[in-house]
């Protein structure tokens, strides 16, 4: 345990007890019970476990490595003023601690840190989060969809989603709908419970020997108010947003040609003479039957929104026809 209460707060505190006897915690080096202070980093903020331990302080990270008696175990400063700023940010998955700093979001593997939200979503977050509320944060993996998620409160005190794929290395973000997220497993059925799933034994639609009463599926979820809910409801409608494009001067665009692997698409577009001017989408169009979309919007700069439809699981490109305009 760390940033103990003892006689006085012991912020900087890791303490750990006798081996195998969590009930012993008085320093020995025969029971190997003993604790260590770290004083040059602030205060705790977390610790995680594993092949060695990973302690998250507000401006260092330690690594701890057991090394037996008399030392017990071997601290080795990995950062130096880079630690973490909320302790609720912290998640842990295959060996890799992600976690919240105060200039965006890191992971470690234990060895060192890397910046894994610089140029693509930490401007962002610090822009809308309520630094406030980092106390309310919570974070959750999702081992099979290969995410970690952070829920956070913004300055309009709503709650989001800021979703990482640590295997595709993308981000995204999302209405929260909970006020804290957690990955959990289902709890096992017993016979007394079963009136709650069927008004009778003979109506349940499954077997009694079925895996499914045993429990231990995992799941996605959190709380809202009093209540325990999951995520696996229908996804939300996608929205893709290109960057500007720029013709060489001004220019109209006539049609665009969605490219969707399984589906089509609608698409929008917004133009502006200048990048100063606010982007400005206007109705979107349906694709037809050839899947053309008929545009007709001018200027230096354009900006497309594709909202795919359908069965669709890829959006590949959009193809889009734009001509040289004129100017007097």
């Amino acid at each position: 345990m760390a940033n103990t209460l003892e006689t006085t707060q012991q912020q900087y505190r890791v303490r750990w007890s006798a081996i195998n006897d969590e009930t012993d915690w008085t320093e020995n080096v025969n029971t190997q019970s003993d604790y260590q202070d770290i004083p040059d980093g602030g205060q705790i903020m977390g610790i995680r476990g594993g092949e060695f331990g990973l302690v998250l302080l507000e401006r260092s990270i330690h690594r701890m490595t057991y090394v037996g008696t008399p030392f017990i175990f071997q601290f080795d400063n990995i950062s130096r003023g880079k630690g973490c700023i909320a302790a609720s940010s912290i998640a842990q998955v295959q060996g890799i601690t992600f976690f919240l700093s105060d200039d965006g979001f890191y992971m470690c593997d234990g060895q060192q840190i890397t910046a894994i939200g610089s140029e693509k979503i930490d401007r962002w977050f610090f822009n809308n989060a309520d630094e406030s509320a980092f106390d309310t944060m919570s974070a959750a993996v999702d081992p099979v969809r290969k995410l970690i998620i952070w829920n956070f409160k913004t300055t309009f005190a709503q709650r989001k989603l800021v979703i990482y794929n640590f295997r595709t290395q993308k981000w995204t973000y999302g209405d929260a709908g909970t006020d804290y997220i957690s990955d959990a497993s289902t709890s096992a059925t017993n016979l007394e419970e079963l009136d709650s799933l069927s008004s009778s034994i003979d109506a349940l639609t499954v077997s009694l020997d079925s895996i499914l009463y045993m429990g231990g599926k995992y799941f996605l979820g959190g709380t809202s108010g009093a209540y325990v809910v999951t995520y696996n409801g229908a996804p939300a409608t996608g929205n893709i947003v290109t960057g500007d494009l720029n013709a060489g001067g001004r220019s109209v665009v006539t049609l665009a040609r969605p490219l969707i692997d399984g589906g089509s698409a609608s698409v929008a577009v917004a133009s502006r003479t200048l990048l100063s001017e606010q982007a400005i989408f206007g109705t979107a169009v349906a694709a037809d039957s050839e899947n053309r979309v008929s545009l007709r919007s001018n200027g230096n700069f354009h900006q497309f929104q594709i909202t795919p439809t359908g069965q669709w699981k890829t959006a590949v490109a959009l193809d889009v026809d734009i001509q040289g305009q004129g100017v007097r």
